[in-house]
């Protein structure tokens, strides 16, 4: 099984340390073709995607554990050679976004950055890759997300749910934004005026985009501990008042002033200029899968990408008007070093 899921999968976590396998023939399609059979979903961030949806002829239910007794203890690979991330794009992201923040066009963005490397990924670094983040997953609340094939692939461990949700009237999901800093205390975190206020513009806009769909139910902010990143979370609910479609509350949410921008259409303009300098391919994505009986998707953040040109790593960063250049340059370095960590790709 392992030898085949390497060389074609998918990866996704569902809940209590359960995943689902994606195995096998992968069919893409512009909608869910057999409702009775798992759909995963994997478009562009801007979802232009004509077929964002796949299906595979097999899908395999495994717990975390039972997938990681398939591996066997191997050979690392050799460290890969990284071209730096621009700082100079950063600059223009981080400046451009200060004049819009400074004329009240916008209140929150979030620039990009990727690192890359011109070697390939093959299925020894993908297997020493997963190794690495099943292990990571059992120690600490990640969310485990991927799909490949020869070509092309995408594998991330987010730590954000876009929303979830089951046969019921229940929609779960959070604002996930602020990052704890190098040698910070978590009290002056959850006290740090600029982190509070990036947190509370999550919250807005999450709660903005939710309100035509129900009651909106906002939880307590807590610390959310990855290990190697701290980050502020606030659970939401929402009771929906109709049943709506998977596509209609992915357009919704997405991008969360998490990854896009606060107001979200005013900010596309600036998106889309950024990804004129900077293509971001799925980086900031929603991913999920729809099951039956129930749905679950994430924001595919803290992940890497590939294909035939080489691989990338791509981080943001959130800026409002208290943001100092320096301290989002360091938070960005951070979070590359944490997903080399997470997936062993150093």
């Amino acid at each position: 099984m392992l030898q085949q899921f390497l060389k074609l999968g998918t990866l996704m976590a569902l809940e209590n340390d359960q995943l689902l396998l994606g195995l096998g023939k992968r069919t893409w399609s512009d909608k869910i073709e057999d409702n009775s059979q798992p759909a995963f979903y994997f478009p562009d961030f801007f979802l232009d995607d004509a077929k964002p949806w796949f299906q595979h002829e097999q899908c395999l239910k495994i717990s975390l554990s039972s997938l990681l007794q398939e591996f066997q203890e191997l050979q690392k690979k050799t460290s890969l050679k990284w071209n730096s991330p621009s700082r100079e794009i950063f600059e223009w992201g981080f400046h451009s976004l200060q004049e819009k923040l400074s004329n009240g066009e916008l209140v929150k963005g979030v620039p990009y950055v990727f690192e890359t490397s011109s070697e390939k990924m093959d299925q020894a670094r993908l297997r020493e890759s997963l190794l690495s983040l099943l292990r990571f997953a059992t120690k600490h609340p990640i969310i485990p997300y991927g799909f490949w094939d020869e070509t092309q692939g995408i594998l991330g461990a987010s730590p954000e749910l876009l929303f979830r949700l089951k046969k019921s009237n229940l929609l779960q999901t959070m604002a996930c934004a602020g990052t704890l800093g190098h040698h910070e205390s978590v009290e002056s975190f959850m006290n740090d005026p600029k982190e509070r206020h990036e947190h509370e513009c999550v919250v807005q806009g999450i709660t903005e985009s939710l309100a035509p769909f129900g009651q909106v139910n906002i939880g307590k902010i807590k610390v959310l501990d990855l290990g190697n990143l701290t980050h502020l979370v606030t659970p939401i609910d929402l009771t929906l008042s109709s049943y709506p479609d998977y596509g209609s509350l992915v357009e919704a949410l997405h991008p969360t002033p998490a990854l896009g921008t606060l107001p979200k259409k005013a900010g596309i303009p600036w998106l889309k200029d950024y990804e004129a300098k900077l293509h971001r391919k799925r980086y900031g994505a929603p991913v999920g899968v729809v099951k039956p009986d129930d749905a679950h998707f994430y924001v595919g953040i803290r992940n890497i990408q590939w294909d035939e040109n080489g691989i990338a790593i791509g981080a943001g960063c959130g800026v409002n008007s208290q943001s100092e250049f320096d301290r989002e340059w360091n938070e960005i370095k951070r979070k590359i070093r944490a997903i080399k960590e997470v997936l062993s790709i150093g």
